[in-house]
């Protein structure tokens, strides 16, 4: 109901109304509450109730297509291109996207953010070969979602194997992404391969767990 956007407006029912709603005892929906505030989802107040913090966005995951993309992402998103260079592919990069280690590789950071809150912190790095136009300095209005680069700049797209898992994050991380080092964020391992299975990119992007849902349909 949380993720639903059900309490968005009020606050949430006492925990005497929960426990009849659930049919559970008093102390299930004290240990829900807890978990629930710690996992960034409510904020109990003495004298105020207890209040969803924001909606939680529910992100199917059933096309090639980035998790902020304006069709799935239903808020306000501007994008900051964080770095953007080039340098010689690292070993465990040269072997991932099947080039020669002395080749190029072009690497760049993305911030996503919306009403100044921090959503997700993107590290990609992309074949030398495959050409790339850097976005505009500063924030741009909507995502800069890579599999729309990657076809506007006439490569080919064919499939895209992803990985989720959670990781504590470290101290750049949670600068970034304002929050507390070591706390759990949602992060994505990414390879982009064109038609011909030819492996176009590596990304890993971090998430804050408190604003997102995965949802993915077969």
């Amino acid at each position: 109901m949380l993720t639903e956007g059900s309490w968005q407006d009020r606050p949430l029912p006492s925990e005497s109304c929960l426990a009849d709603q659930f049919n559970v005892g008093r102390n299930v929906v004290r240990e829900a509450l807890a978990l629930l505030t710690a996992e960034g989802f409510i904020d109990r107040q003495r004298g105020t109730g207890t209040i969803a913090r924001h909606p939680v966005h529910i992100v199917a995951r059933n096309k090639l297509r980035s998790m902020l993309d304006s069709t799935a992402f239903k808020a306000p998103v501007e994008t900051r291109v964080l770095h953007w260079e080039r340098h010689i592919a690292a070993p465990i990069q040269a072997h991932t996207l099947q080039i020669p280690q002395s080749e190029e590789v072009l690497f760049f950071e993305r911030l996503t953010h919306t009403r100044n809150v921090p959503l997700t912190i993107w590290s990609h790095i992309v074949r030398g070969d495959v050409q790339l136009s850097r976005p505009p300095e500063g924030n741009v209005t909507g995502p800069v979602d890579l599999y729309t680069m990657l076809e506007l700049n006439g490569a080919e797209i064919g499939r895209s194997t992803i990985r989720i898992s959670a990781v504590a994050a470290d101290q750049g991380i949670a600068e970034l992404l304002a929050i507390s080092p070591g706390s759990p964020v949602l992060t994505e391992y990414r390879t982009v391969f064109s038609p011909k299975d030819r492996p176009l990119s590596i990304s890993t992007g971090y998430f804050r767990p408190d604003y997102f849902s995965f949802m993915t349909e077969l």
